[in-house]
Order: structure tokens, then C-alpha cells, then sequence
């Protein structure tokens, strides 16, 4: 009998072209996927957690920075995007070959001699077209997550700006407040003086302290929100609450006019929820076209020796195919894409009509807060702020009533409380605009 090591040559030359084509698949498919768009639209997020520097005047691009780096959402999308990419050279890839031996108990009888045993491989190659179609449905998933994560740090810049606005609000509300408590204390000085010489009545000595009193209130109230404002920030910033964040930077960016035209023509090209629903779109594309693959049967190529005592060995090329002949299932699975491809693609119409909406009301609000801010600080506040010159200037010499002054006062206080919290509303209007059409970052920042 023929020792079992005369068998290996032949075999292990099977072996190896089979383990050759196997890789060469492989490197083309990697290939392919070190080239996919998924690639270049994700960003390294770093694993380190930092601290949030709460001593330090606010800053925005510093905010942003953090949270970009820190974010648990960005983590957890940024892995699911490099599990998808991962699945791509696994779908590709051929089945693992198989090794086949066989003994026989009892040997049989042939005109050389008797069997003793056999021993084979084989490999299962699906039909033409399988591989390629499962890898770029892969990449396509890929490419999707990719733009899920896009759309996550956009949303994530939107945040965080949003709770910084608000917070600059409250410091420049607490601050106009303070302005018109010392003019009321002011007021107060001059009135006591007037008192003395009871050229005015102790009544309206007592209306001066009140208002002041009201004021004062109100700063408190505001004073007290700095917290959870300040908590909102550190939620949008993925990190546990701190110590209170200290006043936000000054930032003199102007407010922008914007195009609606322009930008609805931008986020049909750039918006990340619409090109994630595309990716998906083509992904079951690509499925309709694997179904109808699959009616054509796999080829399964293998060698086998048998070992003959006493005579020569024979060696067998074998091939043999699936018969995909339940066509019930087949046919099953081909509807099943197409309508899978259809639910993605009236997604697809759904969603992009409801962001055209949510841009169109977006500007509608930022473009009606924008137009109040500019008729305030233009035309309101000068022309309040020179009534209440005025009023002061008269209460002083007696020429105006203290019911005139308060009534000044307060329409200058509620101008400037007004144009903060509409250049508030404004800048965050523009936060979720530019999210929304996926500027750059040249427009992302402006305030």
C-alpha cells in the first residue's frame, strides 16, 4: 500500500491555488474598500476623556473642540462605522475550502486492487457576480453609517452652540439689568437731593426704590438660571456637570442674510440624513440584483485521491452545482428586495420634503429675529436711549415727572433685552440652518 505522504503533493498543489484564488479576491475587494467614500467623510475621534476648563473665559471653538473629542455618541457610531467597514472583505471572501477523508472498514475490491482510503478538498465559488454585489452592498452600509456619524457631529456642533447662545444671553441680560440699576441709583441721588428741598414728594422717592427693587429681583432670577445653563452646556458636551462655566467670550461676528434658493440647492447635495437614505437606496439597489443572482446555481470545484492497494492510485476532478429550483422561495426573495428598495426610495421623497420645510420655517425665523435685531440696535435703542438722555436731564432740573423718566427707562430696557434675545434667537436659528444644509466650516462659526 502507498504511504498516505505520496498523497500530499497533489493535494497540497490544490490546495494551494484554491488558497491563491482565495486571497486574490481578497485583495481586490480591499482594495476596493480602501478606496470607498465611507474613508474620507470619517473623522479619528480620541479615546482620551477630558476635563471641561471651567476657569477660563467661555470660548466657542474651544467647546466645540471638546466636544468633538469627548462625545459617547460620536464614540459609539465611529466603531459602528468600523464594524461596517470590516464587514466588507468578510462578504467577499470565498467559502473556506473543504478537506474530505475517508476510510474504508471494509476495503473494496477493483480489478488494480483493494481501496484503503481516499482523501480530498474542495471549494464552493459562487455564481458570477455574488461576491463583488455583497461587497459593495457592505461598503454602501458603510457609507450610510459614515454619514450617520457626519450628521451626528453636525447635530452635535448645533447643540452645543445652540446652549452656548443661550448662556451668552443670560450674561448680557444679568448685564443690561445691572446698567439700569445703577441709572436707577442715579435717579435715586438726585431725587433724595430733590427731596431735601422738597421739590419732589417722598412717594416718588419710595417708586424709585421700588422699580430699582424689581430690577434687582430680576437679576437674581437670572442670576439663578446661570446653572442649569451652564448644565445644559456640559450636557451637550457629553461630561457630568461642574463648576459653573464663567462668562462666555465676546464675539463680534455679524449676523449673515441668507439665500433660500442657494440653500435648499446645498442641502440636496450635502445634507448627511439625505445622502445616508441614498446610500441605503443604492445598498437595496444592489440587493435586487443579488436576488436575481441567486436564481443561478454555485459552482463547487475539488480533487479527490483514493489509495489503491497494489495498484495505481487514481486522482478525480470533481465538479458539481446547487439546483436553485424552489423558485417559491426565489421568487419570494426578489420581492421581498424590490420592496425594500422602494420603502428606502419614498423615504427617501419623505424626508427630503420635510427638511425643505424645517429650512423654509428655520429661515423664516432667523431672517424675522435678524430683521428685529437690526431695527432695534439701528433705530429703537438710539432713539430710546436719547429719550431717556432727555428724561434724566429734565428730572434733574424739574422739567420732567419721575412718571415720564420710568417710562423711558423701561422701554430702553426692554429694547435691549429684546435685540440680545433676537440676536440670541438668531444665532441659533443659524446653528440648526447650517446643520441642517451641512455648511462648511467657514459658515459654521458665524454668530
Amino acid at each position: 500500500m502507498e504511504p498516505v505522504k505520496n498523497i500530499l503533493p497533489d493535494l497540497a498543489i490544490s490546495a494551494f491555488l484554491i488558497i491563491v484564488a482565495g486571497c486574490a479576491t481578497s485583495d481586490v475587494m480591499l482594495s476596493r474598500h480602501i478606496d470607498s467614500p465611507a474613508v474620507s467623510v470619517t473623522h479619528a475621534v480620541a479615546d482620551g476623556t477630558k476635563k471641561v476648563d471651567s476657569g477660563s473665559e467661555l470660548n466657542l471653538d474651544s467647546l466645540l473642540d471638546y466636544a468633538l473629542e469627548n462625545s459617547h455618541e460620536l464614540k459609539s457610531i465611529h466603531a459602528r462605522w468600523q464594524a461596517a467597514v470590516n464587514q466588507a472583505p468578510q462578504v467577499a471572501s470565498l467559502p473556506d475550502p473543504q478537506l474530505t477523508y475517508g476510510y474504508f472498514i471494509e476495503s473494496v475490491q477493483t480489478k488494480t486492487g483493494a481501496q484503503d482510503q481516499k482523501i480530498g478538498i474542495s471549494q464552493k465559488v459562487p455564481w458570477f457576480g455574488k461576491l463583488s454585489l455583497k461587497e459593495e452592498m457592505a461598503l454602501k452600509q458603510a457609507e450610510a453609517v459614515a454619514q450617520e456619524y457626519d450628521a451626528a457631529v453636525r447635530g452635535l456642533v448645533s447643540k452645543v452652540k445652540k446652549s452656548y447662545y443661550e448662556y451668552t444671553w443670560l450674561y448680557d441680560a444679568i448685564q443690561i439689568n445691572r446698567e439700569h440699576i445703577n441709572l436707577l441709583r442715579v435717579v435715586e441721588s438726585v431725587a433724595s437731593i430733590r427731596f431735601k428741598s422738597s421739590k419732589i414728594s417722598q412717594s416718588t422717592l419710595i417708586q424709585i426704590q421700588v422699580e430699582q427693587g424689581k430690577i434687582e429681583d430680576r437679576v437674581k432670577e437670572l442670576e439663578s438660571l446661570k446653572t442649569p445653563l451652564s448644565n445644559s452646556i456640559y450636557a451637550a458636551l457629553g461630561s457630568e456637570p461642574g463648576q459653573l462655566l464663567s462668562r462666555p467670550a465676546v464675539e463680534r461676528k455679524a449676523l449673515i442674510d441668507l439665500n433660500l434658493d442657494e440653500l435648499q440647492l446645498q442641502m440636496t447635495q450635502a445634507n448627511p440624513e439625505l445622502k445616508r437614505i441614498t446610500a441605503l437606496k443604492e445598498k437595496q439597489a444592489l440587493a435586487v440584483r443579488l436576488a436575481d443572482k441567486n436564481y443561478y446555481p454555485d459552482l463547487t470545484f475539488g480533487l479527490s485521491y483514493i489509495d489503491i492497494d497494489g495498484g495505481n492510485d487514481p486522482t478525480l476532478a470533481l465538479v458539481s452545482i446547487n439546483l436553485p429550483i424552489w423558485r417559491k422561495s426565489l421568487d419570494a426573495a426578489k420581492r421581498e428586495a424590490v420592496n425594500r428598495r422602494r420603502s428606502v426610495s419614498e423615504s427617501l421623497i419623505d424626508t427630503r420634503l420635510e427638511l425643505f420645510a424645517k429650512l423654509d420655517l428655520l429661515i423664516y425665523y432667523y431672517q424675522n429675529a435678524l430683521r428685529k435685531n437690526k431695527l432695534y440696535k439701528n433705530t429703537l435703542i438710539p432713539k430710546a436711549q436719547q429719550s431717556i438722555d432727555l428724561a434724566v436731564t429734565g428730572f434733574e432740573t424739574g422739567s420732567v415727572s419721575f412718571a415720564d423718566l420710568l417710562n423711558a427707562e423701561r422701554t430702553l430696557l426692554e429694547f435691549q433685552l429684546d435685540a440680545k434675545r433676537h440676536a440670541a434667537d438668531a444665532s441659533q436659528r443659524l446653528a440648526e440652518i447650517h446643520a441642517l444644509v451641512a455648511a462648511g466650516s467657514n459658515q459654521s462659526s458665524e454668530k
